[in-house]
């Protein structure tokens, strides 16, 4: 679920900017391709960060077994949560007509 919550508050991000995910060609990965286009490099890390767990849920949907630890579903909570006060914070920043 804080996978899912990350990639709702990226995909927020993106069409706050005007601009839709490409849904061809895989359209989590593109979610996490495009965060930093739209936030600012300053988005750079976090958006690998979610692309790395966005490729853990792909090889545990896909059978893998143990792929992610509870320490790891901890960790992404917690930036998933951190990631929602940076993009309200942006937001409001950037675009605060839509807060």
């Amino acid at each position: 679920m804080a996978y899912n919550a990350a990639r709702t508050l990226a995909t927020a991000a993106i069409r706050a900017t005007g601009y839709r995910v490409k849904q061809s060609g895989g359209a989590h990965y593109n979610t996490f391709l495009a965060l930093p286009l739209a936030m600012g490099p300053s988005f750079d890390m976090l958006a690998a960060y979610f692309n790395n767990c966005r490729q853990s849920r792909n090889d545990l949907s896909y059978g893998a077994a143990s792929v992610v630890s509870d320490s790891d579903a901890k960790e992404l909570f917690e930036k998933a949560t951190e990631f929602r006060q940076s993009l309200e914070d942006w937001l409001s920043k950037n675009h605060p007509t839509l807060i």
